[in-house]
């Protein structure tokens, strides 16, 4: 038998096939084909307008703080899971916390 003979019949010289083929794996998609792991097919298949959105990924009202200062600080009111302290001027009537957009409005009387 000749060498080329032989290789067609045992496979050598010839990449690996199958299941984990080495550097001849697609790596872009994952065991499911693609798909998101946990996703149903249903799910996947339907334009990202029309999928659920779990009630809890919905983000709430920043929170509304009234003052009697003209000047205020915001910390993001987390303790050590908070933010820098920034300062805001009032003088405009409002602010907005860039971090936690927390909203600070001026009223004189605010007691």
């Amino acid at each position: 038998m000749s060498k080329a003979a032989y290789r067609a019949a045992t496979g050598e010289g010839q990449p690996p096939q199958g299941h984990g083929a080495g550097p001849h794996k697609d790596l872009t998609k994952g065991a499911g084909g693609g798909k998101s792991a946990g996703a149903s097919h249903r799910e996947t298949d339907r334009p990202m307008s029309e999928q659920k959105t779990p009630a809890t990924s919905i983000t709430p009202d920043p929170e509304v703080i009234y003052t009697d200062k003209r000047r205020v600080s915001c910390d993001g009111g987390g303790g050590a899971l908070g933010h820098p302290i920034v300062w805001y001027s009032l003088e405009d009537g409002e602010a907005e916390c860039g971090y936690c957009d927390r909203k600070f409005i001026y009223k004189g009387d605010a007691h």
